[in-house]
């Protein structure tokens, strides 16, 4: 699965010609992440990783840092099951990838394949203290970024800091990386430029100096010469000193991965009366804060499809927007690409003194242009209120089913009713088909969804689904969907002795139109069918329609390179017949080499007793 053979071979790789191409799902066969420090004052223990098997059997390798030979772990999944992978034996798993220190390099780099597609998500799981991070892929890697954030919340202190961070890992050698700060960090002003060189698995962290709400790194530029991935959090943010204050974070989403069109749920749209008994003595409020990057100078902002523009923003600068609480969604249109990034919360049912007392969350929102998922696995963790928010097209709301781990339709939830409210967002009303949302309470304490096994959620048509998970002192929020679903697949090395490659997609789709890219303006047309057979080096695209949603049509390109493994083997000497002799391989690259015993290592030893052979 890792390493490349001794003879010629054409090796693949992506290489974006459009910016639509990089249409990428959340689910995929190579995941890079890196995990922030969390404060240990708060609580940052356990961390696991879930990961989900499909219709078919997962092998995965977890791989730690520039050590992408010898994996910390090897396991399969199960199809259609959910593992929740803990670290090493006798190991706490936080110590080991967390990336700390700041403003150094460190080998913390988590790189996690499989033979198979899986969906993948990092989880701090402390009562006090958590939250999840959607690992989103191919989908997360990129060379150019911006960083959303919020500016409404300050970090509580702690002895230990509790600080927003910005952590990057690598995913080549010799990775140039250079970060544009808009706020002071640890060793680095507001303004100032940071560069650092990163090889495959390093990672680097920036944290926040400061602890208050305009201290936040909102809007600050990363770009590097090789794709890297980015996560960002805020830890134990909290609006007042006496109320609750949690961890947020998510895997950022580099510029040629976001969009124009965006619809941001209420999270707890409907729910507010679904609480314990007390009665406040103020209206509890939640906090659904919408937070708007945009990445070029006049950028245009529709609201709700309100004809004209309600926002002109500049590259870098924010505009931050309330969902009111009789609002379920938001509908969000601009004319250039944007960053949408979600917090919210819930109120604290412990706490009804303090009306701005909330846990929170948050993730980077996907665009809804030719994206969402068809079938979403999760797992319940928390012991209090749990919700799950879905949003869809009004065509395939009658059409969800809930599964448990054994494949069972769990009922009480989607074919009831008086359980699910659809509601068309605002904006989307005069659409051919509107889109709907709906917020479905799934626990409270021991009654709902088990908190021991996963869940699955599936429709035939496409998706968008967060989770709100609640205990008896904090929460956690994710967001679930994937990104669009076209992507080339072909084996990533492949021996030339075997004569073809094929080439097909990784979901089914509609409407093939393969291209071989003979040069810069000239295109060779190879057919309509799904796959085609490609017999030497080149780049070769794909359009082609989503079999889901017909009006979406995708771009794709890959590349196929022919390498020669540059090697040499040293011993040359001279010596009798029947004298034992080692041989040892020397070269830049990692291969797997044969030797007449077919042995693999890099030295050989010829055994006493050999005869010269006859020429």
């Amino acid at each position: 699965m890792r390493n490349s053979t001794t003879r010629f071979f054409f090796f693949v790789a992506l290489l974006t010609l459009f910016a639509t191409s990089k249409s990428y799902a959340q689910v995929g066969q190579d995941f890079w992440f890196v995990a922030p420090e969390v404060t240990v004052n708060h609580g940052d223990d356990p961390v696991v990783f879930r990961i989900t098997a499909f219709d078919q059997p997962a092998y995965v390798e977890i791989f730690l840092g520039t050590d992408q030979t010898n994996p910390i772990a090897q396991f399969t999944v199960p199809a259609n099951s959910q593992f929740t992978y803990e670290g090493p034996n006798n190991q706490t798993f936080k110590d080991l990838i967390e990336n700390k220190p700041y403003n150094q390099i460190n080998d913390m780099g988590i790189h996690i394949v499989s033979d198979q597609d899986i969906s993948v998500y990092y989880e701090v799981t402390d009562t006090n203290n958590p939250d999840k991070f959607t690992l989103k892929g191919d989908n997360a890697l990129g060379t150019e970024f911006f960083v959303p954030s919020q500016d409404e919340f300050y970090n509580h202190h702690f002895s230990t800091p509790a600080r927003e961070r910005i952590d990057i890992v690598a995913t080549e050698d010799d990775t140039e990386i250079t970060i544009n700060l808009t706020g002071d960090v640890n060793g680095h002003s507001a303004g100032e430029t940071i560069t650092v060189t990163l090889d495959r698995g390093q990672t680097y962290s920036i944290w926040a100096s400061g602890e208050d709400e305009a201290d936040q790194l909102g809007g600050t530029y990363i770009a590097s010469n090789h794709p890297i991935a980015v996560t960002i959090s805020d830890d134990s943010i909290q609006r007042d000193g006496t109320g609750p204050h949690d961890l947020i974070g998510d895997q950022l989403i580099p510029t040629d991965v976001i969009g124009t069109e965006y619809i941001a749920m209420n999270t707890m749209y409907g729910q507010m009366d679904q609480r314990n008994s007390w009665t406040p003595e103020e209206p509890i409020k939640t906090d659904q804060k919408i937070y708007i990057l945009a990445t070029e100078d006049d950028t245009n902002i529709e609201l709700n499809n309100s004809g004209g523009v309600d926002i002109t923003l500049d590259k870098g600068e924010s505009y931050s927007l309330d969902i009111a609480i009789d609002e379920n969604a938001v509908h969000i249109n601009s004319d250039k690409p944007v960053y949408v990034y979600h917090v919210t919360g819930i109120p604290d049912r412990w706490e009804p003194h303090v009306p701005d007392g909330k846990e929170l969350g948050s993730a980077i929102l996907p665009p809804i242009t030719c994206t969402g998922s068809t079938r979403i696995s999760f797992t319940r963790v928390l012991e209090e209120r749990f919700w799950v928010q879905i949003m869809t097209k009004d065509s395939n709301k009658d059409s969800f089913t809930l599964e448990d781990n054994k494949g069972a339709e769990v009922t009480g939830y989607f074919d009831d009713p008086t359980v699910v409210n659809w509601v068309t967002v605002p904006g989307t009303e005069t659409f051919s088909d509107p889109w709907v949302t709906t917020v479905i309470k799934m626990g409270d304490g021991t009654v709902g969804l088990s908190t021991t096994n996963p869940y699955t959620i599936s429709n035939p048509g496409l998706f968008h689904m967060s989770i709100l998970d609640e205990n008896n002192s904090s929460m956690s929020f994710g967001y679930f969907s994937s990104f669009s679903s076209l992507r080339i697949k072909g084996p990533d090395i492949f021996c030339a002795s075997d004569g073809s490659i094929t080439l097909e997609t990784q979901e089914p789709m509609n409407d093939y139109e393969w291209v071989h890219y003979v040069d810069e303006f000239t295109t060779e047309n190879l057919g309509n069918t799904p796959s085609i057979v490609v017999e030497e080096p080149g780049i070769y695209g794909l359009t082609a329609s989503s079999a889901i949603d017909p009006q979406c049509v995708l771009q794709d390109v890959i590349e196929i390179q022919s390498v020669t493994p540059d090697f040499t083997i040293e011993g040359d000497t001279v010596l009798c017949p029947g004298e034992p002799i080692e041989f040892e391989v020397v070269a830049e690259e990692d291969y797997i080499y044969t030797w007449p015993d077919g042995s693999t290592g890099t030295t050989y030893t010829i055994p006493e007793g050999w005869k010269p052979m006859k020429r």
